[in-house]
């Protein structure tokens, strides 16, 4: 049953990374299902059961992944795509979170009716109104079709608003970063069904409000309170930091703060991914699991995994970091590892089943599963060369966890932004060590705060000095004039090298030192 699942699921997820990049005509899955059909004909008249017959179900689950992206994959709508470079007044809701950046503000709408603007003189006056009742014609989308609509940081917008607003419609295009790479920039939006964008509109004017799911809205209020509680206490850039350790939020960093956590590695610390949820998990189940044993701290563990999710207004990044968290905590049971294997190998097929385009194509479910594979496997493996150390505190069982998380998502970093950091070992070391009390702690100030602000106040002032010296690390880092330097981009067979490497050297110490 093993070599049935996974080849089954390696079948599945191979067929989605290889029409990642290539195309393929419906005639050729087809073929494919008829080949495996044949394999496996023959493999039952002559009672095989051999490789052969591992290859006939391979073929399938391969077709299978080809197709599910295929169906996904799409660049638009064809009746939008006739606006595009035009001049268009477009009718929709805000269907995510504002993201509120240094310098602007975007938004993510779903459009539901677009049309020209034929009278674009006027449109920037105040007395102008936007409107769809007019003698122009409009055309309905029934579709999941969203644009990003970059504005001025001014506006009050919220989720589930329906706004409406005139400007030119254009297509993302991939862009060079500072490293010199090709940021893949229309694929990072198609995977939220962005396909086209806005820049700067000229008015925005709010139609209906509170017209998005009643739960999301919740969540959503909920969590602008949290920040809100946050920044009572907590200054800023620290608020803007816990924000982002906490519970995802948006709100921008200073540009040279920024530039710093690149400099120094350490700028995974503010993405919303598995890397730092698991962390937290981890150091809640050690530090608990030593008082109250493994049973209690799990359940304690996994509700706090599901308030976090929750607080993020439970985002599809948020919600595949929590589930990987959990796996780790149930890694830590002593199950065995077979069972924990396949566990995550069945969590990975069901998320890229949901959304095939997050294997290759979101970063973040990238960190979240190198992470969780990292502190599943790799950081029993690193504990044992510490054998010598305290483990006061369960010291040793932290560092081991952080050192082995941060080891092996390195390649997939650098292979990512571009740039290598030479203070980023010593800066990682002196920083991920705190980044689970510095949210445990950030996280009590938010939900405190709910209850009285008073009560808040220890665990803000204590997370404002966790802050305030995870701050001055980076800071003094980036500052450094060999800090990082930049490496040209290397080719992608390096990277599946050094997890190969990786998988080979966690496979030779399977037996003594994994998770049973």
């Amino acid at each position: 049953m093993s070599s049935l699942f996974y080849t089954i699921s390696s079948g599945f997820l191979v067929g989605v990374l290889i029409r990642s990049f290539v195309y393929f005509d419906f005639s050729y899955i087809l073929l494919f299902g008829l080949i495996s059909f044949g394999l496996i004909l023959l493999c039952v008249m002559f009672r095989q059961k051999s490789h052969l017959l591992l290859v006939a179900i391979f073929l399938p689950a391969l077709s299978l992944g080809v197709w599910r992206f295929q169906i996904a994959d799409r660049s638009g709508n064809p009746d939008v795509d006739n606006f595009v470079e035009e001049n268009v007044i477009i009718h929709g809701m805000i269907v995510d979170e504002p993201d509120e950046r240094e310098t602007n503000l975007k938004l993510t709408v779903r459009i539901k009716e677009i049309g020209l603007d034929t009278d674009t003189t006027n449109v920037g006056h105040a007395n102008k109104k936007i409107s769809l009742e007019n003698e122009k014609s409009f055309t309905l989308i029934n579709d999941k079709i969203n644009v990003l609509v970059t504005t001025e940081l001014y506006g009050e917008y919220r989720y589930g608003d329906i706004i409406s607003f005139s400007g030119s419609l254009l297509k993302p295009e991939n862009f060079e970063t500072d490293t010199g790479r090709i940021f893949d920039y229309v694929n990072y939006l198609d995977n939220d069904d962005i396909f086209y964008v806005m820049r700067y509109p000229k008015e925005i004017e709010i139609i209906e409000s509170g017209q998005g799911n009643m739960v999301y809205s919740f969540l959503y209020k909920i969590k602008q309170k949290f920040i809100k509680n946050i920044s009572l206490y907590i200054k800023e850039p620290q608020a803007s930091l816990l924000g982002g350790l906490t519970v995802g939020a948006k709100n921008s960093l200073p540009a040279d703060l920024k530039e710093d956590l690149v400099k120094t590695g350490t700028i995974h610390i503010v993405a919303l991914s598995g890397f730092n949820v698991s962390l937290v998990a981890d150091y809640i189940l050690i530090i608990l699991g030593a008082i109250l044993g493994m049973s209690a701290s799990l359940i304690i563990s996994i509700i706090a995994i599901i308030l976090f999710v929750l607080m993020t207004g439970a985002q599809a990044t948020a919600v595949r970091a929590g589930i990987m968290a959990i796996l780790v905590l149930f890694s830590k049971l002593r199950g065995r590892q077979s069972d924990i294997t396949r566990a995550l190998v069945l969590t990975a097929v069901l998320m890229v089943a949901v959304n095939p385009k997050v294997l290759v194509f979101d970063v973040s479910f990238q960190l979240s599963f190198l992470a969780t594979i990292a502190i599943i496997y790799l950081a029993p493996i690193v504990e044992r060369k510490f054998k010598k150390l305290p483990n006061f505190l369960q010291f040793r069982q932290i560092l081991s966890a952080t050192l082995a998380t941060y080891i092996f998502v390195l390649p997939f970093l650098l292979y990512k932004i571009g740039t290598l950091s030479l203070v980023a070992l010593p800066a990682n070391l002196l920083i991920l060590i705190l980044i689970p009390i510095t949210t445990i702690f950030g996280f009590l100030t938010g939900i405190l705060g709910f209850i009285w602000p008073i009560l808040s106040l220890p665990f803000a002032y204590v997370s404002q000095l966790l802050l305030s010296y995870e701050l001055k690390v980076v800071q003094l880092g980036g500052n450094l004039p060999f800090a990082a330097k930049i490496i040209p981009e290397f080719s992608v067979w390096i990277i599946l090298l050094i997890y190969l490497f990786f998988a080979l050297y966690i496979y030779r110490n399977f037996k003594s030192d994994l998770p049973r």
